[in-house]
C-alpha cells in the first residue's frame, strides 16, 4: 500500500463517528464527555491542594467553598462588575479595561436564578455557571469546525487538546475566555459555512466580551475576502460591511465609556493606570520580560509564567510561519495580530494563557493526525499540555499567579 493510499486509510472516519457532519448530538456528547472527565480532575486537584495547604480550614468553612476554587485574581474583578457596575460607589476606574460581555452574562443568569438583587456570593456562583457552560458549548462548535474541514477523528483530537490545553484552567475558572470562545467561534463556523451576517453578529458578541475580538473581526474579513476571490466574486465592499457589524461590540464600549467620562481614550488609560501596560517597540518588551525573568527579589510564581510567556510568543511566531507556509491566511492574521498586541506591551505577561482563545493552533496540532510523518506533534504536545495544566492548576487554586 503506497503512502498516499495510507493517509487516505487513516482519515477516513470510524463506523462510530458516521454521518457527524451536519449534526450537533455527537459534537454536544463528546464535548460534554471530555469536558466533565476534565472538570472531575481538576476538581478534585483543587480540593486535594487545599486541603493539603495550611490554611485549608479557613477555606472548606466557607458555605460556597466549592464555587470558590477558581475564585482568584481577575475572576474577583467579574463579579464586582456584575454587582455594582463600572461607575458604582465601589467601582474602581482600572476595572474599565475589562469588557463588559462577561460581567453582564453573569448578571442576566443570576437574576431568574436569585433574583433582582443578588448576593455576592450568589453572582460568584452565575459567574462559574455562565463560565462552564460557555467551554462546554464551545468544545461542541470547535469538533463542528474540525469535523467539517478535515474528520471527526482529528476533531476528537481538537477537543481534547482544547480542554486539556497547558492554559485550559480557564476554561473552568470565572474568566472571560470561555464566553469570548462561544462568540470567537461561532463566528468562525458561521464564516466557513458562509453565513457572513451570523458571523458578524457574533464576532459583535465577541468584541463585546473582550478586546482582542478586535483581530477576530480582521481574520474574519480576510476569511470572507479568500472565500469570494476563489469564487470570482466581489468582496471588498461586504468585507468592511462584516468588518462594521463586529466592531459593534466594541465600538459601542467605547461609546459608553465616552459619554460616562467624556475620555475617548479611557479604555487605554485604565489599562496603563491598573496594569501598567502601554505601547511600546517590542525589543523594549522583550527585555523589559527577560529582566522579570531575571529578577531575584520577584516571587517564584511570577517567573515562572514570564518564563512561559517567553516561550509561548517563540510558539506563536513559528505557529505564525506555519500558518503562512500553509495559506492559512486567516488563521494567520488572527494570530499575528494577537502576538504583535502582546509583544508589544509593557511586558509579555498573560501572553501564554492569551494562546487559549487563539483556537486556531489547536486545530492546526490535532491536524497533524492526518499526516504519519508529524503525528507526534500531537502527542507531544498534549502530553506537555497535561503537564503544565496539572502545574497551572494547583497554581491558580492556591491564588498563586499562574498567567
Amino acid at each position: 500500500m503506497t503512502s498516499a493510499a495510507k493517509e487516505i486509510e487513516f482519515a477516513a472516519p470510524e463506523p462510530y463517528f458516521a454521518q457527524v457532519k451536519g449534526r450537533w448530538g455527537q459534537p454536544l456528547v463528546l464535548s460534554l464527555a471530555v469536558w466533565l472527565t476534565v472538570r472531575i480532575v481538576l476538581y478534585s486537584e483543587a480540593i486535594v491542594v487545599n486541603l493539603i495547604d495550611s490554611k485549608s480550614g479557613a477555606f472548606f468553612a466557607q458555605s460556597d467553598w466549592f464555587f470558590r476554587l477558581f475564585h482568584h485574581w481577575d475572576a474577583l474583578y467579574y463579579t464586582a462588575l456584575a454587582s455594582g457596575g463600572y461607575f458604582g460607589p465601589e467601582a474602581y476606574s482600572p476595572w474599565q479595561s475589562f469588557f463588559p460581555g462577561y460581567p453582564l452574562a453573569i448578571r442576566v443568569v443570576a437574576t431568574p436564578l436569585f433574583g433582582l438583587e443578588p448576593t455576592h456570593d450568589q453572582l460568584v456562583v452565575s459567574a462559574v455557571l455562565v463560565a462552564n457552560v460557555a467551554s462546554l458549548l464551545a468544545g461542541a462548535i470547535l469538533f463542528r469546525i474540525v469535523a467539517d474541514r478535515f474528520t471527526s477523528r482529528i476533531a476528537l483530537g481538537a477537543l481534547v487538546l482544547f480542554f486539556v490545553g497547558p492554559y485550559s484552567h480557564f476554561l473552568v475558572a470565572p474568566y472571560t475566555e470561555p464566553l469570548f470562545l462561544v462568540f470567537a467561534l461561532a463566528a468562525w463556523l458561521s464564516g466557513s459555512r458562509e453565513r457572513w451576517l451570523a458571523a458578524g453578529i457574533f464576532a459583535a458578541l465577541a468584541s463585546f466580551t473582550r478586546a482582542n475580538g478586535i483581530f477576530l473581526i480582521a481574520a474574519l474579513m480576510v476569511l470572507f475576502a479568500i472565500t469570494r476571490h476563489k469564487a470570482g466574486r466581489p468582496w471588498l465592499t461586504r468585507a468592511i460591511a462584516i468588518g462594521a457589524i463586529g466592531a459593534v461590540g466594541v465600538g459601542s464600549y467605547f461609546i459608553y465609556l465616552f459619554v460616562m467620562t467624556g475620555d475617548p481614550l479611557a479604555w487605554s488609560h485604565a489599562q496603563q493606570a491598573g496594569w501598567n501596560r502601554a505601547t511600546q517597540w517590542p525589543w523594549r518588551t522583550l527585555i523589559a520580560t527577560l529582566r522579570e525573568i531575571a529578577a531575584s527579589g520577584s516571587p517564584n510564581m511570577y517567573r515562572i509564567q514570564y518564563a512561559f510567556d517567553l516561550l509561548f510568543a517563540v510558539v506563536l511566531v513559528a505557529v505564525v510561519i506555519v500558518f503562512i507556509v500553509k495559506r492559512w491566511w486567516a488563521e494567520a492574521v488572527l494570530v499575528f495580530l494577537t502576538a504583535v498586541s502582546l509583544m508589544t506591551s509593557s511586558n509579555y505577561v498573560s501572553l501564554a494563557r492569551n494562546t487559549l482563545t487563539l483556537f486556531p493552533i489547536v486545530i492546526l496540532v490535532a491536524s497533524f493526525l492526518g499526516e504519519p510523518r508529524r503525528r507526534w506533534i500531537f502527542w507531544v504536545v498534549l502530553i506537555a499540555g497535561i503537564g503544565l495544566l496539572l502545574f497551572n492548576t494547583r497554581q491558580f487554586t492556591l491564588g498563586l499567579w499562574s498567567d
